[in-house]
């Protein structure tokens, strides 16, 4: 089984989740909705090695900005936890290393 924490904004939405993560057969630890101090509740968990992965709806209702949101995705890949999106057909959400490009 893989543990999963999952994070939602509302109780519908917690409920397609937990749909697919059971689905899935992973083991649900907890289901978090609107959390003010989500990434501190997240990290209490990946630090104590109790989940896997954090699955959600969108990367936008993770964090607040683009930096907070890859200082999170960056602290749960270092202790291999994926976070996955509803948005990204479940998939992992990666963080690439920008190199100051302009993206072109």
């Amino acid at each position: 089984y893989m543990n999963v924490v999952i994070y939602a904004t509302s109780s519908k939405a917690a409920d397609t989740i937990e749909a697919f993560a059971k689905e899935k057969e992973m083991q649900v630890i907890d289901t978090i909705i609107n959390e003010d101090k989500l990434i501190e509740k997240l990290k209490w968990f990946i630090e104590r090695e109790a989940i896997q992965a954090v699955l959600i709806n969108s990367s936008l209702e993770l964090a607040r900005n683009k930096k907070d949101l890859r200082d999170f995705l960056e602290f749960a890949a270092n202790h291999n936890v994926s976070v996955n999106s509803k948005e990204y057909n479940w998939m992992p959400i990666r963080v690439e290393p920008w190199d100051g490009g302009s993206g072109c």
